[in-house]
């Protein structure tokens, strides 16, 4: 069954505010991501919370989703990373953990078809930018929890193996690299 996304899951804007270098929260702009929407290096900029921060801390399973700009991605923040909040790029997702399963709607919401289609919808502005309203009418397939996670369990070790290639190449660049300098010495 397809559901909108405004009946699984609460929407809210993430946080216009000014980093530093150093706060009690990671502060979570579009170059700590990747193309793929993963979290790439360490967060340096940080805020200090207040009671205004504190209202928009991130939540255990909260997917953040960039609204704003060329890269539409989803990401799946776990209280594990530490505390985080989302810059006014991101729309915070707080879906309803009965109904859908964190992971799976990031998998989701990172399909090249989907990505294309947000894409079409921010198309024709300077910054295309995704309305609320027309994220929230995005339907998301809702299939049985335990399918959900198989997915979110795939899409995991397809990122995992992505990451490894990635190395691999870049470990034989050197390598090439290394050998031909070797050569012409």
């Amino acid at each position: 069954m397809k559901l909108p996304l405004n009946q699984i899951s609460e929407i809210q804007f993430g946080l216009h505010a000014q980093p530093t270098e150093s706060g009690d929260a990671a502060y979570l702009t579009a170059k700590h991501f990747g193309k793929a929407g993963n979290l790439i290096g360490e967060v340096n900029t940080k805020l200090k919370i207040a009671e205004r921060e504190r209202l928009h801390l991130l939540q255990d399973g909260d997917v953040i989703f960039a609204g704003k700009g060329f890269r539409n991605f989803a990401w799946c923040y776990r209280e594990q990373f530490g505390a985080a909040i989302a810059s006014s790029l991101f729309y915070v997702i707080r879906p309803n953990h009965e109904e859908i399963y964190p992971e799976y709607l990031c998998a989701i919401l990172n399909l090249p078809k989907n990505r294309n289609y947000f894409q079409q919808l921010g198309a024709g502005v300077t910054i295309p930018s995704i309305r609320k309203s027309e994220l929230g009418d995005f339907k998301i397939s809702v299939i049985q929890m335990e399918k959900q996670k198989q997915v979110a369990a795939i899409q995991e070790l397809h990122q995992r193996e992505m990451e490894l290639m990635n190395q691999l190449v870049e470990q034989k660049i050197n390598l090439h690299q290394s050998i031909i300098t070797k050569i012409i010495k």
